[in-house]
């Protein structure tokens, strides 16, 4: 905990040295009933960020992170089960071939958007395809939030339970289409970042002042302790 409090002075030091307008802190008894009233408890790093950085340039406030999970319809109070890496092509029952797999997808948003009803043998198919490839996104993506958007489809989330409780996550996240005014879902992937959000935000602002080298892996896997990936180490 102490060392919660230290990497947060340093992060609102760096933040000024940059001239980041660093967003309202949190009081802790308004994430208390928060975390009363969704049944969660926050990992205590991310209770430090809201209470003491306020970092809201690049990571969401909190109210906006809890909107988007109820746009999603994320489960909060169940574990999240991610342990490690997990491209989209892992989930079961997945067409192995891309085209196929984005186009029975399509088929199957195209006919929900239309409001039709399936007219064939293959519509049923699709349906039940994009209706088993959204069950599975969603119990990868319970008891998690999203707190930052990287661009083109990348987005960082925050792990609030399970066995990688309290660690960053990069999804990179269906497409925009939308059903039913829901979003759509195609191709989204899961990677680790293996660090907390006060490591992962210090280490963007040591980039942001050149005190850290330019990522060797690609940016959204930036800042992270995963061996899996080509982190710079200096």
């Amino acid at each position: 905990m102490t060392e919660d409090y230290a990497r947060a002075e340093r992060i609102v030091d760096k933040a000024a040295r940059i001239g980041l307008s660093l967003g309202p802190l949190m009081d802790p008894a308004a994430i208390d009933a928060i975390e009363v009233r969704l049944a969660v408890a926050f990992p205590e790093s991310y209770r430090v960020f809201l209470t003491h950085v306020g970092g809201y340039d690049v990571i969401y406030p909190l109210d906006q992170s809890l909107q988007k999970a109820e746009d999603w319809e994320t489960d909060l109070t169940k574990d999240c089960p991610l342990v490690d890496d997990l491209d989209e092509v892992e989930f079961e029952g997945r067409e192995p071939d891309p085209d196929t797999h984005s186009r029975r997808l399509g088929n199957a948003q195209d006919l929900l958007d239309s409001g039709r009803e399936p007219s064939s043998p293959e519509h049923d198919r699709d349906l039940e395809y994009f209706q088993a490839f959204c069950t599975q996104w969603h119990a990868l993506m319970a008891g998690t939030i999203e707190i930052a958007e990287h661009g083109c489809g990348d987005f960082y989330r925050l792990v609030l339970d399970g066995p990688s409780a309290g660690q960053v996550w990069t999804t990179s996240l269906p497409t925009q289409t939308e059903t039913h005014g829901k979003p759509g879902y195609d191709d989204p992937s899961f990677w680790s970042l293996r660090v907390d959000i006060l490591t992962w935000y210090e280490r963007y602002l040591d980039w942001c002042l050149g005190w850290r080298p330019p990522p060797e892996t690609p940016s959204v896997l930036a800042f992270g302790d995963n061996p899996d990936h080509n982190f710079p180490r200096t």
